[in-house]
């Protein structure tokens, strides 16, 4: 299994820092594009996973968590 603790704390982060983010302004953002880049996910044929699916992925699954939400089309960080 990949350790995505370490992307979806920045991800979280960058999200909280600049709420109503779209997720191509998300994927942007040097510093996440190269998280996502260097967790190096493989499809089942060997090839590299592209950093938006991973995005998608992660945001899909945080968002499942209960941790954000979409609001008309931009991510923000869900309060208790």
């Amino acid at each position: 299994m990949t350790d995505y603790s370490k992307f979806d704390a920045a991800l979280l982060a960058e999200i909280t820092r600049a709420p109503r983010q779209k997720l191509g302004a998300l994927m942007y953002h040097q510093p996440l594009a190269r998280l996502a880049y260097d967790l190096n996910l493989r499809d089942y044929l060997g090839y590299r996973v592209p950093t938006s699916r991973i995005f998608d992925r992660r945001l899909q699954a945080l968002r499942r968590a209960g941790k954000i939400r979409c609001s008309r089309g931009a991510w923000e960080v869900v309060s208790d």
